[in-house]
């Protein structure tokens, strides 16, 4: 035991206890070092006597158990190209339901409903089948068209009423005509078409998706206020470009909300040369009654869009109908007239 003389001074005393500190430092770290290596020598003795054990055999594989084994791998193999075929099957019928002519203008058509998947490969193709829809529709349709074989400028717009409701008719759609004569080659008109079609006021839209520079979808508004997804297409046939409108209904990544109104339908533009620097313009478009999340839109709904709130209160049903037909036809038919100006004033 160390003794402690007290009559040391006080740096002789620091030294002191300096020795002390160390002292028990060094036995500490001696004792650890000596219970690892206790530790050491346990766990090789472990060690040891675990290596000395005899190994379990391994169980020789049965031939059942390889050919399970085997049945499981070729079966999820299968499923795969089962998958991968009914993926090819689904594009395959959407090919060629769009390579097949449909008879007349079927404003009412199952695919005028479509709904565009989420899914990006088949969405894709969803894009190219309804453009395609409406491609074949607009060749087919060049022959029984409204103006005939007239040559003059004319407009057309009809709002269709159908049935009768409860409380009277309700809005069936609406159908725009127009031709029209430009002094300027077919293929400078079609440009000039296709990009005031991108910005013009009766429809504010952004690209949403862009297959390439022929093929592109918009989302927006129209100029009412009501929705729109648009797909539109430009295709080169022959002499002549045709352009197309397909309205999407339903579109997966984009769920409808609950009070929104989406226009959906078709339309096509055919620009064809008069002369090598005269083209003859000629637009058909098809509406379907505006929708809504829980079906077609109602009257009262649609003539918000159009009218003022003291047009349509206190107004019975019937004769809502009618003025709103009327404001509607009057109004983008002065649309149709001050766009065409605009396009030949600034740009053709």
């Amino acid at each position: 035991m160390l003794e402690v003389d007290f009559m040391l001074d006080a740096d002789e005393m620091r030294k002191l206890l300096e020795c002390m500190r160390l002292r028990k430092y060094r036995a500490d770290r001696k004792n650890e070092k000596q219970k690892l290596l206790r530790d050491v020598q346990h766990l090789e003795s472990e060690l040891s006597r675990l290596q000395l054990r005899p190994r379990k055999a391994k169980a020789p594989i049965t031939t059942e158990a390889l050919a399970t084994t085997m049945l499981a791998q070729n079966n999820k193999h299968l499923r795969s190209h089962v998958e991968n075929q009914a993926r090819v099957a689904r594009l395959l019928a959407a090919w060629v339901a769009s390579h097949t002519v449909p008879k007349g203008i079927p404003t009412r058509a199952s695919w005028f409903e479509s709904t565009l998947v989420a899914d990006p490969l088949i969405r894709r193709q969803g894009l190219q089948w309804l453009s395609e829809r409406v491609y074949h529709i607009a060749l087919n349709s060049t022959s029984v068209h409204p103006f005939g074989a007239s040559m003059a400028d004319s407009i057309r717009v009809q709002m269709l009423m159908q049935g009768d409701g409860i409380d009277g008719p309700n809005v069936g759609g609406s159908e725009t005509h127009i031709q029209h004569t430009f002094f300027a080659p077919v293929q400078e008109v079609a440009n000039v078409i296709w990009s005031w079609d991108q910005c013009n006021s009766a429809y504010r839209s952004e690209v949403a998706e862009q297959v390439d520079h022929q093929l592109v979808y918009y989302r927006g508004n129209s100029l009412s206020g009501a929705n729109l997804r648009r797909v539109n297409r430009m295709f080169m046939d022959g002499n002549r470009v045709i352009i197309t409108l397909a309205l999407v209904a339903e579109d997966e990544c984009c769920v409808m909300g609950d009070d929104e109104l989406r226009i959906h339908g078709f339309a096509w533009t055919i620009v064809e040369p008069v002369t090598d620097s005269i083209s003859l313009m000629r637009h058909s478009r098809f509406h379907g009654a505006p929708k809504t999340k829980h079906g077609v839109a109602s009257v009262e709904a649609i003539a918000k869009l159009y009218m003022p709130s003291h047009e349509s209160e206190n107004t019975s049903h019937q004769v809502l109908a009618e003025r709103l037909r009327c404001t509607v036809e009057t109004m983008y038919t002065h649309i149709v007239c001050d766009s065409i100006k605009t396009l030949v004033m600034e740009y053709l």
